[in-house]
């Protein structure tokens, strides 16, 4: 009876645990989808150079894959080739229009922050709270496991940014 109780919890820790590795591959789907959108209804003053929209992944995270097949398939509405680069610090971004900052590497929100004032960069991070520290836009998962995103308008103005107002009506403010 005792090993039938073992089997029976395992079999169902199992599958706790690939539903909610499924569920986290929909997260970063869906991460790449609100990426697309940030892109879609958001303002540069500037086009960006050689004719392609560059976003930088700072950190290892499995959004990666999400975006590069996004990217495939998607331009943006001017028409520029979407181009996803990876870094590991803030030092090797290069020239980027969007920065997403990975879970793994919250840290680097200061010299990314240092390293882009000023100018018309759009930081995303992934840890909850960072809006409150520099970022412009983070994503956040309720309670419902609903993903949503927090948005700093005084971080979009500081880098020049405009974002539209139905984009804006979706977002957690957090000023």
């Amino acid at each position: 009876m005792k090993n039938l109780l073992i089997k029976i919890s395992f079999v169902l820790l199992l599958g706790f645990v690939s539903m909610a590795a499924q569920a986290q591959e929909m997260n970063y789907k869906a991460q790449s989808l609100f990426l697309y959108n940030f892109v879609k209804y958001s303002k540069w003053p500037s086009p960006p150079l050689n004719n392609e929209f560059v976003i930088t992944v700072v950190g290892e995270t499995p959004l990666v894959a999400e975006l590069q097949a996004m990217a495939k398939i998607k331009k943006t509405p001017e028409g520029y080739n979407i181009v996803i680069r990876k870094a590991n610090t803030a030092n090797d971004i290069g020239t980027t229009q969007l920065v997403y900052l990975a879970d793994n590497k919250s840290k680097e929100l200061k010299p990314l922050l240092e390293k882009t004032k000023g100018q018309p960069v759009l930081i995303v991070a992934e840890r909850e709270g960072l809006t409150k520290k520099g970022a412009a836009i983070n994503f956040v998962t309720l309670d419902n496991d609903i993903l949503k995103f927090e948005l700093s308008r005084k971080m979009l103005e500081s880098h020049k940014l405009r974002m539209a107002g139905e984009l804006v009506q979706l977002a957690l403010l957090v000023d």
